[in-house]
């Protein structure tokens, strides 16, 4: 499953908590990994990954974005399962219904 690749990615490579769903009793600083589309050719899948970042503040949420998208672009890549990844956009994505900062990276992995 290319979601547990990218939340293994992350904590591994920034070492930020990755989930797929919001955490019960969740830290201040964490990453929320959802698949949001895709598509298979034969074998080889292309999924469109939605990672959020949350954190304390918007500048801490916007950095950690980007420590995220570094790690997935320059690292995750040389996992043998991942045959690419492209950042689709990355951009401010408040979480209005819990008040908290976020920043939102889409990424088109694709991969086996």
């Amino acid at each position: 499953m290319i979601e547990e690749t990218v939340m293994n990615s992350i904590e591994e490579y920034t070492s930020i908590l990755a989930f797929m769903e919001v955490p019960e009793k969740p830290s201040k600083v964490y990453a929320i990994v959802e698949r949001v589309g895709g598509s298979i050719n034969e074998t080889i899948f292309t999924s469109l990954i939605a990672v959020q970042s949350y954190a304390q503040d918007l500048y801490t949420a916007a950095s950690n974005c980007d420590l995220i998208t570094d790690a997935l672009l320059y690292q995750m890549i040389e996992k043998p399962d991942v045959v690419s990844v492209t950042l689709n956009s990355k951009y401010n994505f408040p979480d209005m219904t819990k008040g908290k900062p976020r920043y939102q990276a889409i990424f088109e992995i694709t991969h086996y």
